[in-house]
């Protein structure tokens, strides 16, 4: 163990000193009213300041008013059902005021001690809204006592509402149980607690820099988590009916719970604090209460159960031994035309798990042994933390996340293809017509986007227009993408835009859609040109690294020849040009909208060798979105933008420079732009 690991074991055993417990298995939950047998009730005046206290000799439990008190408070024994599968004893308490109430219960040498209420709950746990026994939360602990914070029914006297959407409405009847020391039980939870602390200082471990000192201060501070065994469950919160929320994470686990139901509760809570309480209180007012893998959840309104599947093929490399990198298997069974694909329990951890995946295939939603190629991401668990940490709430949210975090990465043109390999797909109709508005008959139809210099094509691979232009049913990629019309051997790319948001069930209508006349197929000269201000960093054998600016300007005026394919230019330098063309070489590949007449994205990258009077410059250029060509004819496709906005418009830039490797080169570092700064990109027809 090195010594960061060790000193991160040690922050996490001397959290784990804090944490309580309880014990036993879990009664089913009862599925009719409970016939409750009181003994004699005892009522006590409630008044006074802060830390008012009422010392109780049935319960032997000290109630503490820690704001004071002015109500009254009636106690009575339970003398019959429902016992829980707990050794212990049991009180029901209410209380006509609205005051926050202590209970302070001796531990009388036990392991731990664990106070349970009856009736609902709230948080990610199964038939939370079914009367069952469910533990409060503890929110401080001695080695004396355990003290937990009740929430007693509301009085007909109070007239608060609701601090959440949740229907949790208090407890009136409790339980109180305490572990033995050196029993099974207590034997049992304590191995679970310290495999789950295990997984916490995983998790830790694995976040990136810019979060991990504040989710571990959390850890350690004010999310530092308690452990229950009356079920499995996370719950983050203490819903009080008439005085709002408080934060008191609680980790379910049962002592009979497996190493992936561990990990899943586990996963609950560091969602909790990667992405803190406001928002985690909206994912747990959401959380469904039965659940499962493949469930339908309507509008896709919850994935709060999906980041807790994340967090087992996170610690666990699998969700309940399925392929979370393989929806198709995960989700086996579901078809994206016959319900919203997205709102399925399990679709948002798949989608993280296949961006961290390096299989450059995976299996078709529908046909589950053909395998479709795959444009990998390879995305580091710390950088999906980072995704997460973000705070989506839902599967549209944590899409927008994902898209962002591809832009970043350069990798934005995979997006659409990521979607729709993984089930987010539509199917749609259009009319095809010519620029006369005539339909277009008998042309072939189909779907395609681009990733670099690689195609990639939905399953619909001919979608026929007949004799009006109507195409049949044509499976599309979300967001941004084209219609490829191919007729009289010509083939034109058609942008087009499919709503993500939208159902993946719902036939999308595209309408009338026109091809255009313009044949970019005579266009088969390159050049882009530009300039910006570059931070460098110099290197040298003789003299220490240190940090400059310069004007960096790039020019491709070496006869870039190439060809369309569709609305994708592709190009290569033309060596020929130089005396040693071995040592240059050059790539390019752009892509037009000819519909609106703006360039798509261009990618390039150079090496230009190195001569007596000029040093070798190696670099690559990624723009895209420059709207609005200044020329458009059959000769000419000019775009240029200047001044500051040219770098919205550049999503990469790398430069080096150097006379002999090694000696002295130079790297760019970073890059801005000013009032001199530009793109220029051509294509010409010569």
């Amino acid at each position: 163990m090195n010594i960061r690991s060790a000193m991160l074991w040690a922050v996490l055993m001397a959290a784990f000193l804090l944490f309580s417990c309880g014990g036993g298995g879990k009664s089913s939950n009862p599925e009719h009213e409970p016939d409750w047998e009181l003994g004699s009730l005892t009522e006590y005046t409630v008044t006074g300041g802060s830390g008012a206290t009422i010392e109780d000799s049935l319960t032997g439990i000290d109630f503490e008013f820690p704001e004071g008190g002015n109500g009254t408070l009636a106690i009575a024994e339970i003398e019959s059902n429902p016992d829980p599968d707990f050794e212990g004893s049991g009180f029901s308490l209410e209380y006509s005021g609205s005051e926050r109430i202590l209970a302070r219960v001796p531990k009388d040498g036990a392991y731990c001690v664990m106070l349970m209420g009856y009736g609902t709950s709230a948080g990610s746990r199964d038939n939370r809204h079914e009367d069952d026994w469910r533990a409060l939360a503890e929110i401080e602990s001695t080695s004396n006592e355990a003290v937990f914070e009740l929430i007693p029914t509301a009085s007909s006297k109070s007239n608060g509402s609701y601090a959440s959407i949740t229907e949790h409405e208090g407890f009136k009847y409790h339980w109180i149980t305490k572990i033995p020391p050196g029993s099974s039980d207590a034997v049992k939870l304590q191995a679970i607690k310290n495999q789950a602390i295990d997984f916490i200082g995983h998790y830790l471990d694995s976040l990136p820099a810019s979060i991990k000192t504040a989710a571990t201060n959390e850890y350690n501070g004010r999310l530092a988590p308690t452990f229950y065994a009356d079920d499995n469950y996370y719950i983050g919160f203490t819903r009080r009916r008439l005085i709002g929320n408080s934060t008191t994470p609680m980790i379910g686990i049962m002592a009979s719970s497996m190493t992936n139901t561990i990990a899943h509760e586990v996963g609950h809570y560091m969602h909790h604090v990667l992405v803190g309480d406001d928002t985690y209180l909206t994912l747990e007012d959401s959380a469904p209460d039965n659940h499962g893998i493949g469930d339908l959840h309507y509008k896709r309104q919850t994935i709060v159960e999906d980041i807790a599947y994340f967090g087992q093929y996170f610690l666990l490399g699998n969700v309940n031994s399925a392929d979370a990198a393989e929806p198709a298997m995960m989700l086996r069974g579901k078809d994206p035309e016959l319900k919203d694909y997205p709102s399925f329990e399990g679709f948002a951890c798949c989608l993280l798990a296949r961006l961290n995946s390096t299989r450059p295939q995976i299996r078709d939603m529908e046909f589950t042994s053909e395998l479709r190629d795959f444009p990998v991401v390879g995305a580091s668990f710390s950088d999906l933390f980072g995704i997460i940490a973000k705070g989506a709430v839902n599967v549209n949210q944590l899409r927008n996340h994902i898209k962002e975090y591809l832009k970043s990465k350069g990798q934005g043109d995979k997006y659409p293809v990521i979607l729709e390999r993984m089930g987010w797909r539509y199917n749609v109709k259009a009319t095809i017509v010519n620029e006369d508005g005539d339909p277009v008959t008998n042309a072939n139809v189909k779907c395609v986007t681009k990733v670099g210099g690689i195609e990639y094509f939905t399953r619909t691979e001919n979608g026929y227009t007949d004799e009006n232009g109507e195409t049949s049913y044509i499976e599309v990629f979300p967001d941004s993408s084209y219609l490829r019309v191919e007729y009289n051997d010509e083939t034109h790319d058609i942008p087009i835009y499919i709503d993500p948001d939208g159902a993946t069930n719902v036939l999308v209508e595209l309408g009338t859609v026109e091809i255009q006349a313009m044949n970019l197929s005579r266009f088969i000269g390159f050049n882009i040109s530009g300039v910006v201000r570059g931070k460098l960093k110099a290197h040298s054998t003789y003299h220490p690294d240190s940090e400059y600016w310069i004007d960096f300007d790039f020019d491709t005026d070496h006869g870039l020849r190439g060809s369309f394919s569709g609305n994708t230019f592709t190009a290569e330098w033309d060596t020929s040009m130089y005396a040693n063309p071995v040592n240059c070489s050059g790539t390019v590949t752009i892509t037009i909208d000819p519909q609106n007449k703006t360039l798509v994205s261009a990618h390039t990258e150079f090496v230009e060798p190195a001569s007596i009077n000029a040093k070798k410059r190696e670099y690559s250029v990624s723009i895209s979105s420059i709207p609005d060509a200044e020329r458009w004819d059959e000769n000419i496709i000019y775009f240029r933008v200047e001044g500051e906005m040219a770098c919205w418009f550049i999503q990469e830039l790398n430069y080096r420079t150097y006379n002999d490797e090694g000696l002295d080169w130079y790297e760019l570092l970073e890059f801005e732009c000013n009032e001199e700064s530009f793109i220029i990109v051509t294509v010409n027809a010569y």
